[in-house]
């Protein structure tokens, strides 16, 4: 492997999604650093002023902001619907990429899953009983995922060289937690489905990164309601102690990750490991 990291080479595309706040948000600062100055970053969430506000950010610094910042809405459990999928990659991101990139070759591209939440803290996996509910989570976290995904390298990427693409895993997809259990499985469900793409596509470069309890708006939510009281205990040391993790942190280990670019395609990687 050449010294100079394969990621940061050439110029990329930089797909980001969940990137309005915390750990999407430091994912999408630190690699505006180590990602070519001619780069092109599209995020997206659900809320545009809040992407509005990271765009800001990126190109606070002219001389290392990528070309492109382009800002997209996005509800990844609307990714269901056939006619959102074909007006988001027909009436969005095809035309907008397409203008970004005019003439230039991008051989590179990454995609960053990290659009994701919780579920219901205060429920136990026998409380779980409404079935729009589940399926509403599921759509957010894992099949909304799938499509987005498929639909991305079919539409976007087809003949790109070089393919990573980084799922925003936890703890919880290996290590089950008490009333986490809509969370865990969707957890454990996408590391999964990464490492069935890994053995399907080895010319992609895929990685489940797991990135440690970090302070976040919904760790702060999780630890407030959920509804064990062991657990609740556990998180309430974690912050008493300092041990929970800064998202600038945890967002420069999955940098420096890609960057040695060793890791098995498909693997789950820890924050500690």
């Amino acid at each position: 492997m050449s010294a100079e990291p394969l990621i940061s080479k050439c110029p990329s595309v930089c797909i980001v999604t969940g990137a309005s706040r915390g750990l999407g948000r430091a994912f999408t600062l630190a690699l505006a650093k180590i990602l070519h100055k001619d780069s092109i970053f599209v995020l997206m969430a659900r809320s545009v002023n809040l992407l509005q506000e990271v765009k800001n950010e990126l190109i606070k610094d002219v001389s290392k902001s990528p070309s492109h910042v382009i800002i997209v809405e996005f509800d990844q459990k609307k990714v269901v619907g056939k006619e959102f999928v074909e007006n988001l990659f027909t009436q969005i991101l095809q035309p907008q990429l397409s203008s970004a990139m005019g003439t230039a070759d991008y051989d590179t591209c990454l995609i960053l899953h990290n659009a994701g939440t919780l579920g219901d803290p205060k429920k136990k996996a026998v409380e779980l009983t409404d079935v729009e509910e589940i399926k509403n989570y599921f759509n957010i976290n894992l099949n909304g995922l799938i499509v987005f995904n498929a639909m991305c390298l079919r539409e976007l990427f087809a003949n790109t060289k070089n393919r990573f693409l980084v799922n925003i895993s936890s703890l919880a997809g290996i290590q089950a937690f008490k009333c986490l259990s809509s969370y865990c499985t969707g957890k454990a469900a996408r590391d999964m489905f990464f490492k069935v793409l890994a053995i399907e596509e080895p010319s992609i470069r895929v990685l489940n990164y797991a990135p440690g309890p970090v302070d976040t708006d919904m760790q702060t939510y999780l630890r407030e309601n959920i509804s064990d009281a062991e657990s609740k205990e556990k998180m309430k040391e974690l912050v008493e102690q300092g041990n929970l993790l800064k998202a600038e942190d945890s967002a420069q280990k999955l940098v420096e990750i890609l960057c040695r670019n060793t890791f098995t395609s498909g693997d789950h990687v820890d924050y500690f490991d």
